[in-house]
C-alpha cells in the first residue's frame, strides 16, 4: 500500500480520484466475448429471476443505441438440455456479433425438479391474470431493467422462441404489449387454443408484424389439437388481427412462406418442407435479415 501511496504521490494522482476509478471500472457493463453468454440475476417481486446475455464488443464503442432481440427457450430438462445451452446454441448471439445488437435469453419462471442441482425450466404460457410464476411481469421488469443498463433502441426491441418459448412470446404480446415490441417471431410454438382457451383472451393492445414458423413434418400428437390445426389457427388469428388482406408465396429451396400485407402490420407463415420440430438456431439469419432488421416500432405511429 506504501507503494501505491508513493507512486500517486510522484505521479500527482489523488488517492479519492483513484478509488472512483476504480468503483467505476467495477459498475461498467461487461462486454461478452465472441460467442460467450453472461448469466444474470434479476430480483422482481422478492424472487431471483435469472437471464443469460450477450453484449458484442461493438457495443463500447457505439454511439448510438442498439436493437435488443429477447430469445425465449422452449422447456428443457436440466439434464440433456439446459437454458444455458439453449442460449449457446441459439443463433442469435452470433447474430448479435455480426449485427451489433444485444441478445438476452431469460429463463422461465416454472422449475422443473429432476433430482438433481441443475432443474429444468419452463414457462407459465397463455396466462393472462398474473398467475404466479408472474413471466409477463418479469419479461417486462427485465426490458426495463435493459433499456436503464444499455443504451437501447426503444423502436427496435424484438421477441422471438422455440416451442413453449414461442408460445411464451405470444403469450407476453397478447398480455398487451404489442406496443414494446417492433416484431415478433414464434419458432414451433404451440398456439393457445391446444390449451383449451380461448383467442378472445389474446388482447395484444395494437398491431404487430409477426413472423410464425413451423417444420412440415411437426409431431400432430401435440397438446389436445392437431399440430398443423393449432398453426393454422395461429396464423389465421394474427392475419384477422392485423386486417392483412393481401396475400403472396414465395419458395425458397425448403422454405415456402406466404406473406400477408395490406393491412396494420405484415404476417409471414413459413412452413420448412421436410423438417419437424425447428430450433431456432437454423433460422435466426433469415429472422434477422428479412424482418426483424427492416422493422421498428415507428413503423406503426
Amino acid at each position: 500500500m506504501g507503494t501505491v501511496r508513493e507512486f500517486l504521490r510522484r505521479t500527482g494522482l489523488r488517492w479519492s480520484l483513484v478509488c472512483v476509478l476504480f468503483w467505476m471500472a467495477l459498475c461498467a457493463p461487461a462486454f461478452s466475448q465472441t460467442g460467450d453468454v453472461t448469466l444474470k440475476q434479476l430480483d422482481y417481486n422478492g424472487t431471483e429471476r435469472s437471464y443469460y446475455e450477450h453484449v458484442p464488443s461493438s457495443y463500447s464503442s457505439a454511439s448510438s443505441s442498439v436493437p435488443l432481440v429477447i430469445f425465449l427457450h422452449g422447456s428443457v430438462n436440466g439434464r440433456t438440455a439446459t437454458v444455458e445451452g439453449a442460449a449457446k446454441l441459439a443463433g442469435w448471439t452470433t447474430r448479435s456479433d455480426e449485427k451489433g445488437f444485444i441478445a438476452v435469453y431469460p429463463v422461465g419462471g416454472i422449475v422443473v425438479a429432476n433430482g438433481t442441482s441443475s432443474p429444468g425450466y419452463k414457462w407459465n404460457t397463455y396466462v393472462f391474470n398474473g398467475e404466479s410464476p408472474d413471466d409477463v411481469g418479469y419479461l417486462l421488469a427485465l426490458i426495463n431493467q435493459l433499456k436503464s443498463t444499455y443504451r437501447i433502441d426503444p423502436n427496435r426491441i424484438y421477441m422471438t422462441g422455440h416451442s413453449s418459448g414461442g408460445a411464451m412470446v405470444n403469450t407476453f404480446i397478447g398480455n398487451g404489449h404489442a406496443s414494446l415490441i417492433a416484431a415478433s417471431a414464434p419458432v414451433s410454438g404451440p398456439w393457445i387454443t391446444t390449451f383449451r382457451k380461448s383467442e378472445s383472451l389474446m388482447e395484444p393492445g395494437g398491431p404487430i408484424p409477426v413472423w410464425i414458423w413451423r417444420g412440415e413434418e411437426e409431431d400432430q400428437i401435440t397438446g389436445t389439437i392437431p399440430r398443423d390445426v393449432q398453426d393454422e389457427d395461429q396464423k389465421q388469428f394474427w392475419i384477422q388481427y392485423n386486417q392483412t388482406d393481401q396475400s403472396q408465396r414465395t419458395v425458397s429451396g425448403s422454405y415456402v412462406t406466404d406473406v400477408f400485407t395490406g393491412g396494420n402490420a405484415e404476417v409471414r407463415f413459413t412452413e420448412v418442407t421436410g423438417a419437424g420440430h425447428l430450433n431456432d438456431d437454423d433460422y435466426s439469419s433469415e429472422i434477422w435479415d428479412e424482418f426483424f432488421s427492416r422493422l421498428t416500432l415507428s413503423d406503426r405511429n
